[in-house]
């Protein structure tokens, strides 16, 4: 059946979407992959995103992985909604999935997310940042700082954006997450709050007590 599949995705057209579609649902998840990769091979952007979404909450990881890929590679970036008000968060198509009980779904989120470039690709990886998940938490500051000391990004964030990345980035920076240097980077290029470096207390020095010949030479002088 995959090997179908795969020859469908090589040589069929469009009138196959629906039997491929159909095949997204199959029990088995090698089967459900591969209908994946079918479908995006022969389905325009919008639509390979619009099919294949639902399957980053599939329960096998290896679906959810292949979803999301053949979203990022092949698929429109899932839209995010940028309110017009001040202070309104973000309306992201993909909140369902990062939301997930699932790990390999919120990672799956990840991966789809990061097709957005630019600055909502480093809003996806710093929410990957503060996951849960030990991993994916690593994985996620991985990439923030590879965003970093990569970005060509020209110009400042939308207000919307900013305000989530003011938040998620002192969040990473005071869960002591992102290397200090990494923060102060986004946050100058970005024009978002510099995170003021407060050294650590110097522990008081105890009072200097006087020897006894010290007492003794202070009487004399007097």
């Amino acid at each position: 059946m995959t090997s179908a599949l795969e020859g469908l995705s090589l040589h069929g057209d469009t009138s196959d979407l629906p039997a491929l579609t159909r095949f997204m649902s199959d029990p088995r998840p090698r089967v459900r992959a591969a209908a994946a990769g079918a479908v995006a091979a022969r389905a325009d952007a919008s639509s390979t995103t619009e099919l294949l979404l639902p399957l980053l909450a599939d329960p096998s990881p290896r679906v959810a992985a292949t979803g999301a890929r053949m979203i990022a590679r092949f698929g429109r970036p899932p839209r995010i909604r940028v309110a017009v008000q001040e202070g309104q968060p973000l309306q992201d198509e993909l909140e369902p999935y990062w939301g997930s009980a699932q790990a390999w779904t919120r990672r799956a989120a990840w991966t789809a997310a990061r097709s957005r470039r630019g600055w909502l690709e480093l809003v996806a990886c710093l929410r990957l940042a503060l996951d849960e998940d030990a991993a994916l938490s690593a994985e996620g500051v991985r990439a923030a700082c590879g965003w970093a000391t990569r970005t060509s990004v020209a110009g400042r964030p939308a207000p919307a954006v900013a305000a989530t990345l003011e938040d998620n980035l002192r969040r990473a920076h005071d869960g002591g997450l992102l290397p200090r240097r990494t923060a102060d980077l986004i946050a100058f290029t970005g024009g978002l709050t510099r995170y003021p470096h407060q050294p650590p207390e110097q522990p008081r020095s105890a009072p200097r007590t006087r020897s006894r010949w010290a007492h003794l030479l202070h009487w004399r002088r007097r």
